[in-house]
């Protein structure tokens, strides 16, 4: 496995295993009552995700490669609201999803979104709107609500839950406290930092994997299997120049903010770089989503992307889940082109 699709992986793991295993394994809540006085560990220990049922989020990751003549950059983001995490039935939200640079000799370029709101559903690719039927919509959102229990691959919470016993803590080294400053929406927060320590977090990808749902899901959206993903560590040793983390936390330990950066040397001495970030703004705060409809034919999309309406009403809940992370990992990293 090349050095690109290793920093890959390390920027997979710590979304999954730093960002999303917070909202269980890094304290649930909070370890302490005073995040002001509390000690750099005690802050990233208390980082989480509970409690938080509106949001708006954003995940960006950029991948830099500096090839002499032809250098490779290409930048991934999801940017949107979701309202309903946490409650009865599925969460709603309206994301949009884009990706566009060369990677490993493929120009991607991919723009488009999602909208659902219970009673409708509106996809935007290519520039064209599309929206289900209520009767397809209806059989997609029983079989998702079926899925939502603990062991099904369908479950939308299956790897963090797979990854809550992995504290933040135990994947970065010296850490220390930058101070406290107020957030983009005026909420203060409370600035940690220190340094990843890379095969820890593939050790801790190897290890969410263990989960069969989970890695159902990691493999959807591309992640190399365990035995990959050892090599993978290997192949990084000793080729992490820098892997600093940047972490913010409100005084309920809620992450509002991480950021994550690794730069590596590849075989044939080009630098790569890895950027991730993970913005969480207006949390719990009223939120309206926006009101959509489709103008063109939903089996017209289907029919882009290799499906139709009767596979789609037939397919289970997990099918359906790890169908749509397949999905945005392609059109995401470029591989439906090949």
């Amino acid at each position: 496995m090349g050095v690109v699709r290793g920093l890959v992986v390390f920027a997979l793991l710590f979304s999954i295993a730093a960002g999303l295993a917070a909202c269980g394994g890094g304290g649930g809540g909070g370890k302490t009552t005073d995040i002001s006085a509390a000690s750099p560990q005690e802050v990233a220990e208390s980082a989480n995700f509970a409690g938080v049922h509106t949001a708006e989020i954003e995940i960006e990751l950029e991948i830099d490669r500096y090839k002499r003549h032809e250098p490779e950059e290409i930048n991934m983001r999801i940017l949107g609201t979701v309202v309903g995490l946490g409650e009865d039935g599925l969460p709603k939200f309206d994301f949009a999803i884009e990706s566009n640079g060369p990677l490993s000799g493929r120009d991607v370029e991919f723009g488009g979104g999602l909208l659902y709101k219970g009673e409708y559903a509106v996809a935007n690719f290519e520039k064209q709107t599309y929206e289900p039927s209520q009767d397809l919509l209806e059989g997609i959102e029983s079989e998702f609500e079926e899925a939502q229990q603990a062991g099904d691959e369908g479950n939308v919470m299956a790897c963090v839950e797979a990854a809550q016993g992995i504290p933040l803590s135990q994947l970065v080294h010296g850490l220390k406290k930058e101070g406290r400053t107020e957030y983009f929406d005026g909420t203060p927060v409370y600035y940690v930092s220190g340094t990843l320590n890379v095969p820890d977090l593939i050790d801790g990808l190897i290890q969410i994997e263990e989960d069969s749902a989970c890695a159902a899901q990691l493999k959807a959206v591309g992640v190399p299997s365990a035995t990959e993903l050892e090599a993978a560590k290997a192949a990084l040793s000793g080729k992490i120049k820098e892997a600093p983390m940047q972490l913010a936390v409100d005084k309920h330990g809620l992450v509002r903010n991480l950021n994550a950066e690794a730069l590596g040397i590849n075989a044939k001495g080009e630098e790569v770089e890895v950027e991730f970030l993970i913005r969480v703004l207006k949390v719990n705060e009223p939120t309206e989503l926006a009101t959509a409809s489709g103008s063109a034919p939903f089996a017209h999309l289907l029919k882009k992307v290799g499906l139709d309406e009767a596979a789609l009403a037939q397919a289970n809940g997990a099918e359906l889940w790890t169908g749509f992370l397949e999905g945005i990992g392609k059109l995401l990293t470029g591989r439906e082109s090949q």
